[in-house]
């Protein structure tokens, strides 16, 4: 086998990175991305990277984020990229490269004086892995909630700097803090990122009372984040709003959490996903209850 370097990952892997990407995943990424997400993250670089044979063969990174977890706060990691080359030799397996690169990911970034946990959306295979391999346990099924269209009279604004600060505004117990540090890189800075903001006014046009950061592409429009006034009447406007963008509508998000359930009470459907949220805690707190925790479409980095 050929000598390996498990490492922290350097702005100058990005090429080597994009073709690792390519042969895991059978897709590109544009460079760019790869240097916002993980060299130009405002709360640092939490990448890890195994060489071997002149190239990269394993490679685990994640997404720093404030976490509240009840009455604390702390930083938490969201898992992304984490993968390994199929032609490698023993790439997948107890002891294989991708378990090796994986633990020192881990022992750098995570321990209860570290990042006391690390989260993620994996799919069935990558979930199955996780948890024989690197000690995740299952939360639940993702949710993916869509909405039909009923009209396409609704319009989508420019997000601008001043709207992000109104994200902020969720009640999460358990999950990432939409603060704006992490708002700003996640939705102004990213390179390709094409968002827009619904909002729905207050009566009298006295502000905003609910609104929703989208993503648009050719089928659908995706909700990324939601933020305001979460009553039971401002989400059913917001829904009214969404279902008139002339697309299917698809959110992210338990349904058993209490915003998930506004929006299934307003007519968001649940569809079949390949995809678990998984969660590792280095500490001794026990995994999260199905419907604790709160994510979005925003968690899961690929909008």
């Amino acid at each position: 086998m050929p000598a390996e370097q498990i490492r922290q990952s350097r702005r100058g892997d990005i090429p080597a990175l994009g073709a690792l990407f390519r042969e895991v995943f059978g897709e590109d990424r544009d460079p760019a991305v790869w240097a916002w997400k993980y060299f130009d993250n405002p709360r640092g670089l939490t990448s890890f990277v195994c060489e071997a044979d002149g190239r990269l063969v394993a490679h685990c990174g994640g997404t720093p984020v404030r976490f509240r977890d009840y009455g604390q706060e702390h930083l938490a990691l969201q898992s992304t990229d984490f993968m390994s080359s199929p032609r490698y030799p023993g790439g997948i397996g107890r002891g294989g490269v991708f378990v090796r690169t994986a633990q020192r990911f881990f022992e750098a970034y995570c321990g209860p004086s570290k990042v006391p946990m690390v989260y993620g959306f994996p799919g069935e295979r990558h979930r199955l892995l996780g948890e024989r391999l690197l000690g995740y346990r299952p939360v639940e099924p993702v949710g993916e909630l869509r909405l039909p269209p009923e009209s396409d009279r609704s319009t989508v604004e420019d997000i601008r700097e001043g709207d992000l600060p109104f994200f902020s505004r969720v009640p999460i117990d358990l999950g990432a803090l939409r603060d704006p540090i992490y708002l700003r890189w996640r939705y102004l800075d990213r390179p390709g990122g094409s968002y827009g903001i619904v909002k729905v006014r207050r009566p009298l046009g006295m502000g905003t009372q609910i609104a929703a950061i989208v993503h648009q592409d050719g089928k659908a429009v995706h909700v990324m984040e939601l933020g305001g006034a979460f009553s039971r009447s401002a989400v059913r406007r917001l829904i009214g709003r969404l279902s008139g963008l002339g697309k299917e509508v698809v959110y992210w998000g338990s349904p058993g959490h209490p915003v998930g359930q506004l929006l299934v009470e307003g007519g968001f459907q649940m569809a079949a996903r390949d995809h678990r949220v998984e969660f590792r805690s280095f500490t001794q707190r026990p995994t999260p209850r199905s419907g604790e925790l709160y994510y979005t479409l925003g968690d899961y980095d690929v909008y």
